[in-house]
């Protein structure tokens, strides 16, 4: 079944902070809750909620699973934050949602990606982990 995205509303969508358990608070930068970081990111000089910052809920089979922040910067998209809910974790959801932001950009936030990589520093395994930062380069 495909995966569903709409936006974020922080207004009606408080579920999404009880998903900051303590294993993701130690691996995403969410520690004051997500709605505080799409607050702060959505305000920030130079994002536009929209049209250079998106915040999507992914949902499948009506039922919300996962929230993505990503931004362009420099020609590049970069994922900022993707929190999974804690009883989805460890099933292959970050990797389905990865594999489907790519294969319906389009529709995801309306940009052509060409390619798409990721880095990981050197010696840090936990990164892979921990955090995500995938660039994904635009035409």
């Amino acid at each position: 079944m495909d995966l569903v995205w709409w936006d974020y509303a922080p207004e009606t969508m408080g579920y999404i902070e009880q998903w900051l358990d303590d294993a993701a608070v130690k691996t995403t930068g969410l520690d004051k809750g997500f709605r505080s970081f799409y607050e702060y990111c959505a305000n920030e000089e130079g994002y536009i909620p929209g049209e250079n910052f998106w915040c999507k809920v992914i949902s499948k089979d009506a039922q919300p699973l996962a929230v993505i922040a990503f931004c362009e910067y420099e020609r590049k998209v970069i994922i900022m934050e993707l929190l999974i809910a804690p009883e989805k974790r460890g099933q292959g959801m970050g990797t389905e949602i990865l594999k489907e932001l790519l294969e319906n950009k389009n529709i995801t936030f309306r940009k052509n990606i060409k390619t798409a990589r990721y880095t990981v520093p050197s010696g840090n395994f936990m990164f892979i982990i921990r955090r995500l930062r995938l660039p994904l380069l635009l035409r």
